[in-house]
């Protein structure tokens, strides 16, 4: 329906973070990757669960992930 910027790479497609941001779903990320994404999210993380998350968004995301690293 509507153009967006992606990038198509050896391992799949990248999506800006304004995209992924917009349409969190799991039909972009499986309910594991998901699961670790909100765990790095939740208030009270720890480093190792932000770290985990950022790796998993930042293979996703043409920009890098800010909102994990605040």
């Amino acid at each position: 329906l509507y153009e967006f910027e992606y990038i198509k790479t050896s391992r799949g497609y990248q999506f800006s973070s304004a995209i992924l941001e917009a349409i969190f779903t799991t039909v972009i990320v499986s309910a594991h990757e998901r699961d670790i994404i909100l765990r790095g999210m939740s208030e009270g993380a720890t480093f190792a669960e932000k770290h985990a998350a950022f790796e998993v968004v930042e293979s996703l995301m043409i920009d890098p992930p800010k909102y994990l690293l605040e």
